[in-house]
């Protein structure tokens, strides 16, 4: 039974490679009957068609335009879930013959969540659903914008995360990992009314069960976020899971909301996060850049040629408002910032609430300009 149990894993780990690549095509304009997504003359107009004959390895061609999950302006549990090792690519005007042909920023595509096309009702809980994907998974050249993870306290849980992106890690031991590039977050929501604060959030929301999860964020802008964890929250279930996030070349541009950008709710876990070449700009009052929660936990934060621009990390409540704030017991903490710019911002430091907790810092070549204020303490 072991040995059983041991080939299987091993086939899921390497996917499907005897599968040939295919590249299918979507077309929201795209009205030649019967469409079977092979060439842009018949491509699909739904994206769902798509999704739903792709394989691992497969390249799904998006043509301008905006695309709903569902056509039933009720269904908010509808979303588009990418199988593992498909690549999904918008910024096509639909007569390319080479992926390098595309122009993601004039051809713009949108994967929305507004499914009523009303932007005063509720929307799609989630607009993307992965679950054990492989570093080959990648959404490239996107708008993503209007999910609603909004469910109240009697509702779903999993829908009070991951506006944008709901990402999960379920088989034991293996690694869950995508890559997003080019893409625009904007209008998502994950203020659930009803609830307690600080326990949901995230545009992407990442979720381990046993295993480990490495998310790559490449050239993307996060914008008109509301509501809590405005960009990512990452969670685990079991002790000992790891998580490897990058952040490069990324803008995240806040508004008046208070909480903060990026949520981790982990015990027992390590994680690594890289920040490359990211400005944050223009958030406001209560919010911290990063909070984490639970115990035991080894946190590496690398911060190299980033910026903070107009913000205020900062308020009179000592625990809100900070660059760190740690909730939990035995976390230690190795923070590295390089080449590193705070200009016109107020931030409050770091706020250690528990016990035996270490934090590590070393900054190197940070350039201080205009009315800021406080810095690094640890309180």
């Amino acid at each position: 039974m072991y040995h059983i149990t041991g080939i299987l894993t091993l086939i899921f780990l390497l996917g499907v490679g005897s599968v040939s690549a295919s590249v299918i095509y979507v077309d929201s304009t795209q009205v030649t009957q019967p469409a079977d997504g092979n060439s842009w003359a018949t491509a699909f107009p739904d994206l769902q068609d798509a999704l739903s004959v792709s394989e691992f390895g497969d390249d799904i061609w998006i043509a301008v335009g905006t695309y709903y999950p569902t056509q039933d302006a009720t269904n908010r549990e509808a979303s588009f879930v990418l199988p593992r090792g498909v690549r999904l690519l918008g910024g096509f005007a639909g007569t390319e013959t080479e992926v390098e042909q595309r122009d993601w920023e004039n051809n713009p595509t949108r994967l929305s969540g507004d499914i009523d096309e009303d932007p005063t009702l509720q929307n799609s809980y989630h607009i993307l659903e992965l679950t054990d994907t492989d570093s080959t998974t990648l959404i490239d050249g996107f708008i993503i914008e209007d999910g609603e993870a909004t469910a109240d306290f009697t509702g779903e849980q999993a829908n009070r995360h991951g506006s944008a992106i709901y990402h999960l890690q379920t088989v034991p031991q293996t690694t869950s990992a995508f890559k997003v590039r080019n893409c625009i977050f904007r209008g998502h929501s994950s203020f659930p009314e009803n609830f307690p604060p600080t326990t949901a959030g995230g545009s992407i929301y990442n979720k381990t069960n046993s295993g480990n999860i490495s998310v790559e964020i490449d050239n993307c802008t996060f914008v008109d976020i509301e509501g809590e964890w405005k960009v990512m929250y990452n969670e685990n279930e079991v002790e000992g899971d790891s998580f490897k996030i990058s952040f490069k070349k990324i803008v995240m541009q806040g508004n008046q909301d208070e909480f903060g950008i990026i949520k981790l709710h982990l015990n027992q876990a390590n994680t690594k996060i890289d920040f490359r070449e990211t400005v944050v700009t223009n958030y406001r009052p209560f919010g911290n850049l990063i909070q984490c929660n639970g115990n035991n936990n080894f946190f590496d934060f690398d911060f190299n040629e980033c910026s903070i621009n107009e913000n205020i990390f900062y308020s009179e409540v000592g625990s809100f408002g900070t660059f760190l704030r740690n909730i939990g017991n035995k976390n230690k903490y190795e923070i590295d910032c390089k080449n590193f710019d705070v200009i016109n911002s107020t931030i409050g430091g770091f706020y250690l609430g528990g016990d035996e907790t270490v934090v590590d810092f070393k900054c190197d070549s940070i350039t201080v300009s205009n009315n800021f204020q406080s810095i690094f303490n640890i309180t």
